[in-house]
């Protein structure tokens, strides 16, 4: 029985460095049967340059494409080059729309900033084989970069405040931790693996939120539909903190404020007087901080 055909989704911008060390891991997968699709948001440092060298260097043949026009590619590995950054879910959806040009059975949604061990993929791919037919997401156990400190194994959602907690964060035992992911609301979307049925049920990111949310608004998308998610509990990935959030500065954390209530006034309105109470420790914390273009953005 040949393995099920995966597409990876790596997204870069403005880190090119850390997408080549994914890139770099990725290729060592004890797992043959796939694809990296590499898109560029449109990153104004030169990045898809420093990429596709790397590619080139390496001996490792590519397709390169220019945003929407792509076409079909039987390559190991896809170059794709936005001419814009929309965001993040929009640009893992440039990935999806590739995909559906092809036979495909998941989809792996991957922060560039991530690296895998050589049996991440099998065991998540493993683990989905397993799973309840209505179960077509999942997320798998994530440590800090270089230390054996969790970051967690998912969230828990807090629809008064709008906000979550990480399960498992800063522990150290996962297999502990994986005995409470039943309590966990969403998965962590550093690493996301979906089946193509439920993609095709449940339909692609939102791209309103432009960054952040955007794992929590397709879970309950997907839960209000009648689909479910698991934990792959034994495979395992390294997640480094995010030089492309930190890139955008004051502007994470406007993006941030914004989608707590957009995300509340779609799914759980009834709490929005809650979340809107929440905002005001938040205000004085950002007039404190004098953070004048967040306390702009979040007005606005």
């Amino acid at each position: 029985m040949s393995e099920p055909k995966v597409y990876i989704s790596v997204l870069n911008y403005n880190t090119f460095e850390e997408t080549i060390a994914c890139i770099e891991s990725l290729m060592e997968l004890a797992y043959d049967n796939f694809c990296i699709v590499i898109v560029d948001n449109a990153s104004p440092n030169g990045s898809s340059i420093y990429i596709q060298n790397f590619l080139t260097q390496s001996g490792l043949a590519f397709d390169s494409f220019e945003d929407l026009k792509f076409t079909q590619s039987d390559k190991k590995i896809v170059f794709i080059q936005s001419t814009c950054n929309n965001g993040y879910a929009a640009g893992n959806n440039i990935v999806i729309k590739f995909a559906n040009l092809h036979k495909y059975d998941y989809i792996w949604v991957l922060n560039n900033d991530t690296v895998v061990e050589k049996n991440t993929l099998n065991n998540l791919v493993k683990c989905a084989q397993k799973s309840k037919e209505n179960v077509g997401l999942w997320g798998n156990v994530l440590y800090y970069y270089e230390t054996n400190m969790l970051q967690g194994i998912g969230g828990k959602y807090n629809k008064f405040i709008a906000q979550a907690r990480t399960i498992g964060y800063k522990r150290q035992d996962h297999k502990e931790i994986c005995k409470r992911k039943r309590k966990v609301d969403y998965p962590i979307g550093a690493s996301l693996l979906f089946k193509k049925e439920f993609l095709e049920s449940v339909g692609m990111f939102n791209e309103t939120y432009f960054l952040f949310f955007e794992e929590m608004d397709i879970v309950q998308r997907a839960k209000n539909m009648g689909w479910d998610f698991d934990i792959c509990c034994n495979s395992i990935l390294w997640h480094k903190e995010s030089a492309s959030v930190k890139s955008i500065g004051d502007g994470a954390d406007i993006v941030r404020l914004k989608n707590r209530i957009i995300f509340t006034k779609r799914y759980f309105p009834c709490y929005f007087p809650f979340v809107v109470l929440s905002f005001m420790p938040v205000i004085f914390n950002r007039v404190k901080r004098k953070k004048w273009r967040v306390l702009k953005g979040l007005f606005k």
